[in-house]
């Protein structure tokens, strides 16, 4: 469960940075 979040952050982190 603890990896799905990581995944979603970074994918969060990912979005913002590209944005």
């Amino acid at each position: 469960m603890i990896l799905f979040y990581l995944v979603v952050d970074v994918q969060v982190l990912c979005e913002l940075k590209d944005k």
